[in-house]
């Protein structure tokens, strides 16, 4: 028990450092783990090896949404929320979207630890009805969210474009993760940029005594059961579901959003570990470590899944304060000198993980994300960079 207990803390840590790095993604770290898993196993099990990796994942899900609202910098899961949460950050309400954000994670993951046997159950049926249709579902609305614009014709072409940038990226061999220089250029240099030009000041954060309220835990059912659908189906990842899912609601606002966002993220992640056990399938990088580690059995299921409680409790607590550190520091700083440090990091990053060619991938997709965002098109339709790849993987 001991063993485990310090298994869990030592998750967390990592998770702390990995949730609050700047366009981490949690696959990214799953996949180092395992290439050190040879290394790690002389000196821990692989049972306590897989409660780190579970307790950092479920920790970086929590934090990794602070970089993303104070500083403006996605990863896969957390690109779609940078503007609604950017509204907030110049609102002064920054404290508040990261409130939302672990509002949709800690319930969310409540939910679905409680229907595990009933997940059990349809997750095999859900699979076997809709697993080769998915790629029309996702046309249908597809379209639909495009007829909602009013430049429809401008938004197709957005929507095409990135999709092919998306396509041929993805699809290109030997560029290691992709979607950093991808997504950090659509969404989060793109709008860094047009912060320093348009000389953006981040205002003193409102410390508020934020309450529950009742009429947005819809959006939390909403998102859990959506969360779902992504959790099981193949190359429907969470973003993409944020956007399908808020264009099918006729009426969200930011705050909203957030809580949708957060819920989906957290059903989908911890979601592929009952998709791993019902029909053997690794739909997470996480799930993939855990399949490698282990065979995946009831009772460690259940422990996994023990684990992950165990973990939500701390990582709120985490959230709650860190989130404060952030609001109280981020009125504090020069936000352009901010803006360009970023800008260099993420830069930086690119260069070494993705090397050369990630940082031709970050130019062209930041130019986009800034023509998308001066021609006042929503920013949503860029999320056909990995849109257009899933329809087609299922077409072709």
């Amino acid at each position: 028990m001991l063993e485990e207990l310090i298994s869990i803390l030592i998750g967390c840590i990592l998770g702390i450092m990995t949730g609050l790095t700047p366009g981490l993604h949690i696959n990214l770290i799953a996949s180092i783990m395992l290439a050190l898993s040879n290394f790690l196993l002389k000196y821990t099990s692989d049972l306590n090896l897989i409660i780190i990796i579970i307790s950092m994942s479920i920790t970086h899900l929590f934090l990794d949404t602070i970089p993303s609202i104070f500083l403006g910098v996605p990863n896969e899961d957390t690109a779609i929320i940078i503007l609604p949460a950017h509204k907030l950050l110049l609102e002064g309400k920054a404290q508040e979207a990261v409130f939302l954000s672990l509002l949709g994670t800690l319930f969310s993951i409540i939910i679905i630890c409680i229907f595990i046997p009933i997940l059990i159950f349809i997750f095999p049926i859900l699979n076997f009805f809709l697993k080769n249709h998915i790629h029309i579902i996702l046309i249908i609305l597809t379209i639909i969210l495009i007829l909602k614009e009013k430049q429809r014709f401008l938004t197709l072409t957005i929507f095409l474009f990135s999709g092919t940038m998306g396509f041929i990226i993805l699809n290109t061999p030997n560029i290691k993760e992709p979607l950093l220089p991808l997504l950090a250029g659509l969404f989060g240099l793109s709008s860094l940029i047009l912060s320093i030009k348009n000389n953006t000041k981040i205002p003193k954060q409102i410390n508020q005594n934020l309450k529950i309220e009742i009429k947005k835990i819809k959006f939390i059912l909403i998102g859990f059961i959506a969360g779902v659908f992504s959790a099981f189906l193949p190359g429907l990842g969470s973003a993409q579901t944020s956007v399908l899912t808020s264009s099918i609601i006729r009426k969200i606002d930011p705050k909203d959003f957030l809580i949708l966002n957060s819920s989906i993220n957290s059903v989908n992640l911890i979601g592929s570990f009952i998709t791993l056990f019902t029909i053997n399938k690794a739909r997470s990088g996480i799930a993939v470590a855990v399949s490698q580690l282990i065979n995946l059995t009831l009772n460690k299921l259940i422990l996994i899944f023990s684990v992950i409680l165990a973990t939500t409790f701390i990582a709120t607590v985490l959230t709650i304060c860190f989130s404060r550190i952030f609001s109280k520091l981020i009125s504090k700083i020069n936000y352009e000198r901010l803006c360009y440090s970023i800008i260099v990091l993420i830069t930086i990053l690119v260069l070494i993980i993705s090397k050369p060619i990630g940082l031709l991938i970050l130019i062209t997709s930041t130019s986009l994300g800034v023509y998308v965002q001066l021609k006042q098109v929503n920013k949503n339709h860029l999320m056909g960079c990995l849109l257009l790849p899933v329809i087609l993987y299922f077409i072709i």
